[in-house]
């Protein structure tokens, strides 16, 4: 896990912004699938080290919706993940699909 941000992991109650629970089947039965989905989050809160000068965000999950398995997912939403990780990082970003990723 991030050192400098940290995940909260409650997900919403309300099944309306939570969408993760209608995938309990799917996670069970292909729990080796990748899957992709979107995410609203925010600031839930902040821990400040005192002593050291730090503070450390932790992120709360706004709402969660699957949208498809990876390898179901549509160039469109593929491209726009990959030039976000472009922009972020500033150089090339890893594939989505992690079995396209090499190892140094």
């Amino acid at each position: 896990m991030s050192n400098v941000a940290k995940l909260s992991g409650a997900l919403p109650a309300n099944d309306q912004k939570n969408g993760l629970d209608a995938q309990v089947a799917n996670l069970i039965n292909e729990p080796n699938v990748n899957r992709v989905g979107f995410v609203v989050f925010k600031t839930k809160s902040i821990n400040e080290d005192v002593e050291h000068g730090t503070k450390v965000p932790t992120i709360g999950i706004e709402r969660f919706e699957p949208i498809c398995t990876l390898d179901e997912l549509p160039d469109e939403i593929g491209e726009l993940i990959v030039n976000a990780a472009a922009k972020r990082t500033g150089g090339e970003p890893l594939p989505l699909d992690p079995s396209e990723i090499v190892e140094d």
